[in-house]
């Protein structure tokens, strides 16, 4: 008889758990805000008047606007390089529509308005990065445009499709950074290169043959980036390069003078010939001469006195008096009025660097979200979940905040709590409408991170690492704190303080040497290093799970870079897996708030963003909307779930110079069922002698995958299965077809055993040979012994016997057990005189029974 048994205990639990409904994402980043940012060109069309148009372009790709730059778009299809260094558009943009954008990855071009880009790089490389980009004012025949890269500066004549270089005259050490054509180009065959050499030594170099020959024709003191040359050069002669000072030359370059202290730009009246007007920037805001430079007054202060660090003038300027700014606190800034008074002009224009960000802990009723950048005012906030942001009333563009820490009781005492980069720590008790700075012991210092605790409304307590010091930590709010002692160097960045801090009182923080737990309150510190690489390979972010008190479960990221994990409360560390993480240079790493059931953690790349749903073990990128953000080694700042994650499934991406994405992401795992043809075991000790079929079946659609005895599975599920033989453990779990979320690996213990097993020989004192049904041995005593050998079963073992004595030879045992496996023989009771029958069966543990 078969007997199949099966162990279920906790694995039944796991199918019983309620399924939540899968909550449908965007399965998309937007860019959410706040406006404005970093600008590094900005580009006017010569039709403005009609055509209202401008270029943007920032770190985060090319923006465009279509009027006047009351609102802005991105217009990035087809850029494979999102840093923007430079636009010219064409003179003949009217009927061409042809723009060119200079980027860290060479020349690419569009001849729809922006709409799509293609990469003209034949000749310069698509790796190579381009600084400025200069362009014949008569492109319409001549197809000429200038680029100037690190080493070498090319010249196109058929539209960007071939580039040569043109760089006889100029020293090779010489970093070309821009080209400005004179409007006379099609007669002079004159343009302008301003480059230096490693930052310092700043050269001006001069041709007259389109190109084919460079001479120096000044060596100007500054940091010279751009050139600007009057519109009507054939009769003045005038040309200025910006180097922290304005230099001018009013006779072609042969001589250069100091015209005006500090300038960073320069631009001239499009109507130049006639009102004699140039426009420079400085830091302290905007200048004006109308008498060609002889003398300069300060045109506005209060709306530019961050800087002005581009200037771009309207070709219809004698009539609409409208010129554009890259103002120093980040963005655009518009006057309609020739500079007297300046707006802002941002709207959907988002290359803001962030720096830190925070969400409510009241998200779900409030839809608060900090922001923290180093550009514009330094610290936004939005009151209604990233959708529009406003500047706070205290200025933080000097003073950084590198982080956040929200009371958990944010609801009630709205306060939160900035640490900045020179002046400690400062506090909000208002939501953020007012910031002060806490004047105690850490008020000098540079706070790297801060943690708070989850039970501040009772105990006060926060925790701030310091470029000082080390470790300080605040038991009344932050008025006052204490430096802590046990760490080996000042500098410390990251900590996670344990969501049970109340009962466990545990903190983790790492320094350059390695990471340490303390679990009273931060009184003394324990080494918690063991799987971590250590050495340089310093920690630099901790994430402790949200069910830290059951699972001891945190993450860690190091130099290296790599992520790491342990599940025993620091014991250990071990490296997570890296299936599916195609770039595994993490920058960031976020755990959802929900962790205990859906078991998700998040990590950003440069440039991507990848989910797990089980815990790291697999991992599948979700970056729509993020194409081209590449904005260098650390363009992604921060990753931040919100707090309402079961229920919004929200994420919010903070960028080096694209502002902050929101995404919603349907982050639920498949949930597979497990049915059995035999619902319970129908044998003995928890076996199955029986099972029809295992069947493994998602709750949505989605491949399940399955192994015997092996915790990683990889097998396809498509058939009922049938278990193996003995005792085995089935590992299975679902990817989800849609959503790729992978659901964590389950286990079922099963022992099946479906052959009987195999009798002993049986052998008896009154005859040599073994017995068997219907052997005849006549004797006077009247018991018998019987010995029994070789019982045997492979599977769940011999678990004894059944006899019977009889007079009838068709009498068979029953399946009551007479003698425990270990007996090796037995003797019969006393039996009358007559013919005798000894029958037996063999029972094996899971219930089967051999035939008599």
């Amino acid at each position: 008889m078969v007997r199949f048994a099966k162990l279920f205990a906790v694995a039944l639990l796991v199918v019983l758990v309620s399924i939540s409904m899968a909550i449908a994402g965007n399965e998309s980043w937007d860019a959410e805000g706040p406006d404005g940012g970093v600008v590094n060109s900005l580009a006017i069309s010569p039709n403005f008047a009609s055509d209202n148009t401008l270029f943007i372009g920032s770190r985060s790709g090319v923006y465009k606007t279509t009027n006047a730059g009351t609102t802005w778009n991105k217009v990035n299809t087809g850029l494979g390089n999102p840093i923007v260094n430079d636009i010219v558009i064409s003179p003949n943009f009217a009927s061409d529509n042809t723009v060119y954008a200079a980027t860290n990855g060479g020349v690419y071009s569009s001849i729809d308005a922006g709409t799509n880009w293609v990469a003209k790089n034949t000749g310069i490389g698509g790796s190579t990065k381009i600084n400025g980009l200069g362009i014949s004012p008569n492109y319409a025949s001549d197809n000429t445009v200038f680029a100037g890269s690190g080493s070498d500066l090319f010249k196109t004549t058929d539209d960007g499709d071939n580039w040569v270089a043109s760089n006889t005259g100029i020293a090779a050490n010489i970093e070309r950074k821009d080209i400005v054509v004179s409007p006379n180009y099609a007669s002079d065959n004159t343009l302008f290169l301003v480059g230096d050499e490693n930052g310092s030594n700043h050269s001006v170099y001069k041709s007259t043959n389109n190109g084919a020959n460079w001479s120096l024709s000044s060596a100007v003191v500054g940091m010279s980036t751009k050139a600007a040359i009057s519109p009507n050069y054939g009769a003045d002669s005038t040309v200025y390069v910006s180097a922290f000072t304005a230099y001018r030359t009013i006779n072609g370059g042969t001589d250069w003078t100091n015209n005006l202290d500090t300038a960073t730009f320069v631009a001239f009246s499009s109507n130049y010939a006639i009102d004699t007007t140039i426009f420079a920037g400085k830091n302290d805001g905007l200048y004006k001469t109308t008498n060609s430079g002889t003398d300069w007054s300060l045109v506005v202060e209060s709306d530019l006195n961050d800087g002005v660090w581009d200037i771009v003038v309207s070709p219809d300027f004698a009539s609409d008096t409208t010129l554009f700014v890259v103002d120093g606190d980040g963005g655009v800034s518009k006057s309609t009025d020739g500079g007297a008074n300046w707006t802002k002009v941002n709207n959907g224009f988002h290359g803001m660097i962030v720096m830190a960000t925070a969400v409510s802990t009241d998200f779900s009723s409030d839809q608060t979200i900090f922001t923290a950048t180093s550009d514009g005012n330094g610290l936004y906030r939005s009151l209604d979940g990233g959708t529009s942001w406003s500047a706070t009333s205290t200025d933080y563009s000097s003073n950084w905040i590198n982080n956040f820490a929200v009371s958990p009781n944010f609801a009630s005492d709205n306060t939160v709590f900035a640490g900045t980069t020179s002046s400690g720590v400062h506090k909000s008790t208002d939501s953020g409408d007012n910031w002060a700075q806490i004047n105690n012991e850490i008020k000098n210092n540079i706070i790297p991170d801060l943690i708070i605790s989850p039970n501040f409304s009772s105990d006060n307590t926060l925790f701030a690492g310091a470029e000082l010091n080390g470790v300080y930590k605040s038991t009344n709010g932050g008025t006052n704190f204490t430096v802590l002692s046990g760490f080996n160097t000042n500098w410390i960045y990251p900590m996670a303080i344990s969501p049970s801090y109340s009962s466990d009182q545990t903190v983790y923080v790492a320094d350059r040497t390695e990471m340490k737990k303390s679990t009273n309150g931060g009184t003394s510190f324990s080494s918690v290093s063991t799987g971590l690489p250590g050495g340089t390979d310093e920690v630099n972010e901790i994430v402790i799970s949200p069910d830290y008190a059951n699972d001891m479960t945190l993450f860690a990221r190091v130099d290296g870079p790599a992520v790491y994990k342990t599940t025993n409360a620091g014991q250990s560390w071990s490296q997570i897996g890296t299936s599916g993480l195609t770039d595994t240079n993490v920058q960031k790493i976020a755990i959802s708030s929900n962790f205990a059931n859906d078991n998700t953690i998040l990590v950003a790349t440069a440039d991507k963003v990848f989910k797990s749903t089980n815990r790291g073990s697999r991992w599948s990128e979700i970056s729509s909307g993020l194409e081209g953000l590449g904005l260098g080694m650390t363009d992604v700042r921060t990753l931040t779930v919100s707090p309402d994650f079961s229920n919004d499934q929200t994420l919010f991406l903070g960028t080096g110079g694209g502002s902050v994405f929101r995404g919603v992401f349907n982050m639920t795992a498949p949930i597979t069922l497990a049915s059995y043809g035999v619902p319970a075991p129908n044998g003995d000790n928890g076996w199955y002698k029986t099972l029809t079929g295992i069947s493994l079946n998602a709750n949505e659609n989605a491949t399940v995958y399955y192994d015997w005895n092996n915790s990683s599975p990889s097998t396809n599920y498509n058939l009922s299965l049938a278990p193996p033989q003995g005792q085995s453990t089935l590992y299975y779990y679902a990817i989800g077809s849609s959503t790729d979320n992978t659901e964590m690996v389950k286990s079922r213990a099963i022992k099946y055993d479906s052959v009987v097993p195999n009798n002993p020989t049986i052998g008896s004192s009154h005859q040599a040979n073994s017995l068997s049904r219907g052997t005849t041995s006549w004797s006077r005593d009247n018991t018998v012994d019987i010995s029994m050998t070789g019982a045997s079963d492979g599977t769940s073992g011999v678990d004894g016997y059944s006899v019977s004595w009889s007079k009838n030879s068709a009498q068979s045992p029953d399946t009551t057990l007479d003698i425990q496996e270990t007996a090796s023989s037995t003797t019969s009771a006393k039996l009358s005189s007559g013919k005798w029958y000894f029958s037996l069966k063999t029972k094996d543990n899971a219930g089967n029974w051999t035939t008599a």
